[in-house]
């Protein structure tokens, strides 16, 4: 099911409980592994801004950059309800074009917005032990440069054509960490995550996991 973005995260903004005391804010940042399975529906899709060009193989799974800030508010002692938004690092992989020969290249930019329920259990002292469970709205722009190879030592012109595809998708979260408190008020917080996002374009399908190790701080009221 597909989302036009923030409605549902804002949704549950304003229906949250209006009192302040178990609120709390923070940012997370670590590397986010991306993997994307390209699956053409048409074996020989017309070239336009809705179609990319067939290819024979994938750049292979990259580590990149991500950024976060999440607000959240505890419902209970073992529960609260965390949104976010996250920005990731722009990926890029060499492809060879099947029905011309020539490479290419690919760049792949995502972000998200989530929503999600946070289980919390405290363990021993100031450690506490959370798991995660909601939906992701991912925004992907993915670029397909063709180029001519015979032509990437020289000073021509050797772009030949470009295809780009835009779109959102909702996709599953799962996530488990740990976090220390610092104070009564400053947490420090290690989270891993899975998304799980299926896009579909108009012959394109992009069936596409991320997996992201992150640390970050929390701050409570």
């Amino acid at each position: 099911m597909k989302f036009r973005l923030p409605y549902f995260v804002l949704f549950l903004i304003l229906t949250s409980p209006a009192s302040a005391t178990n609120f709390y804010f923070g940012v997370n940042a670590g590397g986010m592994t991306e993997d994307g399975d390209f699956s053409l529906n048409d074996s020989n899709p017309p070239t336009g801004s809705t179609s990319v060009l067939a290819k024979d193989y994938q750049a292979p799974d990259e580590v990149g950059l991500t950024y976060s800030l999440f607000a959240g508010y505890k419902l209970g002692s073992d529960i609260a309800l965390e949104v976010g938004y996250a920005i990731n690092e722009e990926l890029e992989g060499d492809i060879r074009i099947l029905n011309t020969g020539n490479g290419g290249i690919e760049t792949v930019e995502t972000s998200y917005i989530y929503a999600a329920f946070v289980g919390l259990w405290p363990v021993q002292g100031n450690w506490a032990f959370n798991a995660r469970l909601g939906f992701a709205v991912w925004d992907i722009n993915y670029n397909q440069t063709e180029v001519d190879t015979a032509l990437l030592s020289t000073d021509a012109n050797y772009i030949i054509q470009e295809q780009f595809l835009s779109d959102n998708a909702s996709a599953m979260l799962l996530g488990v960490g740990i976090s220390y408190g610092l104070s009564e008020n400053i947490e420090l917080k290690f989270n891993i995550e899975n998304h799980f996002v299926d896009f579909s374009f108009t012959n394109l399908e992009l069936e596409f996991d991320a997996v992201s190790i992150t640390f970050g701080t929390a701050y409570h009221f």
